[in-house]
């Protein structure tokens, strides 16, 4: 016997998908693999299977194995053939995933599900199909006599029953293969039986019913985000927040982020003059939308409005889908709008002018600027606004 052992990777969180498998290459079917932390305990393993009345579970001849990638793994290979070993290192194991988000799906749905028909039918017809084995036992069980020593018998045939299903379990891609036809009316006479049963009792109706359906739904959401990553201690706090978000009051929440903004307000961000423009096209349609709207409801008074208008003829033709605004008055806002654009323009063409001429030598600035303020320093206050109006117009000139 050969023993692999997998030292295993550090716990951090990108590492929550990771999956290690070990996989045997071997023609045969003639190999024990006994896994183990150490390889002692693979040896122990190993010596407790060649016992005669051992029950031991740490072998298996499966040729793919999934290993803890976080924990040390030992695997010992015991064969007579030639074989090869590989470890395969899966960063993101898309399975995972989707455990994950059927967990927290199935968690936050659960309400809804336990009142859902479909969902109702569908899950029976499923558990039937899966536990329709130990229901056989169960009804066996119960043809039995109630004895000390049979007790002992029905303990052992349910230990029976678990070691056959584990059987069942790791064989059941060959047995699905090998017996396609019985398995295929295996499904349909299962699943037909169970859907007449809950078909017979219905849905439940009762409010207490509904909340046990959906407490057991919320307790298998749970367990799914657990089993979702072999980081467990990750996937536990990841459970203890959804816990959080599901039974936290929404009241407050609220007050919590209302309290967030009003400590960390937002930085206000002003709108440019094409952003203005548009808002204020967009905002005036739709107010005068929603004014056609109002005028046209029963809630309006029409004549009453009518009395209070001074051209209700222009009113009829808005309500009609005419303009709000006539052509003159669109003609005079234009109008208006380019003379103001004209008086600017006018006056940067002056400050250019003036920016200009003060652009002469350095010399000629600095007797200017003495002249202009000897010249102040002598007028009286109530002439210097007259020289200033003087200045300007030779400027303009």
């Amino acid at each position: 016997m050969r023993i692999y052992c997998y030292k295993g990777r550090p716990k951090y969180v990108p590492h929550i998908f990771h999956t290690v498998s070990f996989s045997l290459d071997i023609e045969t079917d003639d190999f024990v693999q006994y896994v183990g932390s150490t390889p002692e305990e693979v040896e122990n393993h190993r010596d407790s299977q060649k016992s005669i009345f051992s029950l031991n579970w740490g072998f298996s001849h499966k040729r793919n194995l999934e290993l803890h990638p976080f924990n040390q793994t030992c695997v010992g290979v015991e064969t007579s053939e030639p074989y090869k070993v590989n470890l395969h290192l899966i960063r993101i194991d898309f399975y995972k995933v989707l455990l994950l988000c059927i967990g927290i799906f199935v968690l936050f749905s659960a309400t809804r599900l336990s009142e859902n028909a479909i969902f109702y039918y569908l899950c029976g017809v499923t558990l039937g199909i899966c536990a329709s084995f130990l229901l056989l036992v169960y009804f066996v069980s119960k043809l039995l006599p109630r004895k000390p020593i049979m007790y002992g018998m029905m303990l052992g045939g349910w230990g029976l029953a678990m070691y056959f299903g584990q059987i069942l379990w790791n064989n059941l891609q060959v047995i699905l293969v090998s017996y396609q036809m019985y398995a295929f009316w295996y499904v349909v006479i299962m699943g037909f039986l169970s859907f007449v049963v809950c078909y017979r009792y219905g849905p439940p109706k009762d409010q207490r019913s509904k909340n046990l359906i959906k407490w057991g739904l919320q307790m298998l959401a749970i367990f799914i985000v657990y089993q979702s990553s072999h980081y467990t201690e990750l996937t536990l706090a990841i459970n203890v927040i959804l816990i959080i978000i599901y039974y936290f009051p929404k009241s407050w929440m609220t007050r919590s982020r209302s309290y967030y903004l009003r400590k960390f307000p937002r930085k206000r961000r002003l709108l440019t003059t094409e952003e203005f423009y548009e808002e204020g096209v967009r905002e005036t349609t739709k107010a005068l939308q929603e004014l056609r709207q109002y005028c046209n409801s029963p809630e309006c008074k029409q004549w009453r409005t009518m009395l209070l208008l001074k051209n209700p003829t222009r009113f009829a033709s808005f309500m009609e889908g005419s303009s709000h605004l006539l052509d003159s008055e669109i003609l005079d806002y234009e109008t208006s709008h380019v003379d103001i654009s004209e008086d600017e323009n006018s006056e940067d063409d002056i400050e250019n002018e003036v920016s200009e001429d003060d652009s002469e030598t350095e010399e000629n600035r600095e007797v200017v600027n003495g002249y202009n303020r000897w010249n102040t320093s002598r007028l009286h206050p109530s002439e210097i606004s007259t020289n200033n109006l003087r200045v300007k117009g030779r400027a303009n000139l």
